[in-house]
C-alpha cells in the first residue's frame, strides 16, 4: 500500500486497518490493538506531518528559485 489520506485511515476497518499497519511497519505480528493505537496517534498528529512537507516544499522552491536568480546573474 502506498500513501493514504487521512480520511482514508479514518474508514478503514479493522481488517484493513491491521492490513495496512502490517504492511507499513513490517510487523507481522503486530495485534488490532496496537494497530487501532498507532491510527489514533496517527489520525491525531496529521497535521503535524502536513505542516513539515509544506514547509520542506517551500523550502525546496525558495532554494530552486534562488539558484535560477545565480544563474541567471553569471
Amino acid at each position: 500500500m502506498g500513501e493514504v489520506t487521512r480520511e482514508e485511515l479514518a474508514a478503514m476497518t479493522d481488517q484493513e486497518l491491521l492490513t495496512y499497519e502490517h504492511e507499513h511497519h513490517g510487523d507481522p505480528y503486530m495485534t488490532l490493538l496496537k494497530a487501532k493505537g498507532m491510527q489514533r496517534v496517527a489520525l491525531r498528529f496529521w497535521h503535524v506531518g502536513a505542516a513539515r512537507k509544506k514547509a520542506d516544499r517551500e523550502a525546496r522552491r525558495r532554494l530552486l528559485a534562488s539558484e535560477v536568480v545565480s544563474v541567471r546573474l553569471r
